[in-house]
This record gives C-alpha cells, structure tokens and sequence, in this order.
C-alpha cells in the first residue's frame, strides 16, 4: 500500500496529522491520539461506533493510520489498474512511450517529462511499471537521474493532469461563446 512519506513529500509530522484528521473525517471515523504514548493512535468509526486496532505487534503510528485511510479511500484493484491504463494511453498520446509493451519485469521505458532538469539535458533511464502485488496495483514511475530522484508515480500524474489542462484552457480559448437552448 502507499504510504505518504514525510521524506518524499517534504510534509511536517503536524501536516500530515492535520491532513489525516480531515481525511478522517471525510470517512465517517474520528483520529485520537493515545493518551498514554504521543506516537500510538487509535481510530473510531463514528458510523459503526467500533475501533480499528492494530495487527497484534503492529505499533498503531501515523503511517499505520495512513495505511488506514488510504485502504478506505483508495479505489480497489481493478479501478487502479484502469487509472494506469489511462495514464499509459494518456502517454500514448504524447508520443512519451519509448516501446509498445513492457518489459518481462513490467517496466515500460518513456521519455521523463523533466529532461530538461537532466544533466546535460539527457533522456534515459525513465520507466513506469504496469500494476502489480509489488506496487500495490497501482502505477509506478521512476527516473534515474539525480533531478528525478524524488520523482514518483503522482508525480508524472501530475505533470499529465497540468499538460490536459493546458490543452483544455487552449480548446475553451479557441471556442466560440456558444448560446444554450433551454
């Protein structure tokens, strides 16, 4: 499962606990805080009125509650496999696929989005990886170069929703005001 990484995402500890309060309660459960260790939680379904726990010898951290959270909201398997279809036709599109298929291990070269941010402007070493056990059923991307190195799958999402709205706003600019029939 993916987990919100304070490393990757550059999030204070505060942030992420004030982001996961909110995601909470967009669910229906209330996030506590143990009053015996300042870094053990507990989380109550306010709908059902029962207590996630733990898996015995699991320490109840933020990351476990993360993990919570993002099983809750989280499409399931077969939806994530659709959204990196999508994104890997949406790449299609851009002419950003290197090859047709991916590789035996799943990995699939494209052209990085940031080779400009490259030493020497350099293309190489940019792959996503098709759905599998190993990634959670989600999409993966990975870059190489030390410019990219923080990079990930939301990442490149990202930069594609940005590059949509980019053509969308230049269609909308080009359109003519249209009258609506009632």
């Amino acid at each position: 499962m993916a987990r919100i990484d304070n490393g990757v995402y550059r999030r204070s500890f505060e942030a992420r606990e004030q982001d996961l309060q909110f995601r909470c309660k967009k669910l229906g459960l209330r996030l506590f805080k143990d009053r015996a260790s300042s870094n053990s939680y507990y989380v109550v379904d306010m709908n059902k009125g029962g207590v996630y726990d733990a898996k015995p010898g699991q320490l109840k951290t933020l990351n476990w509650v993360e993990d919570l959270v993002l099983g809750k909201e989280y499409p399931d398997r077969a939806t994530r496999i659709r959204f990196f279809d999508a994104v890997r036709e949406k790449l299609r599109e851009l002419d950003m696929l290197k090859s047709d298929n991916a590789r035996q291990n799943g990995w699939q070269y494209i052209y990085c989005p940031w080779t400009k941010n490259h030493t020497d402007e350099i293309d190489g070493g940019a792959s996503i990886c098709e759905p599998s056990e190993t990634t959670g059923y989600n999409g993966a991307f990975k870059c190489h170069h030390n410019s990219c190195k923080e990079r990930g799958w939301r990442d490149l999402t990202q930069w594609i929703s940005e590059d949509m709205a980019k053509e969308l706003d230049a269609i909308n600019d080009a359109a003519k005001e249209i009258e609506t029939y009632a």
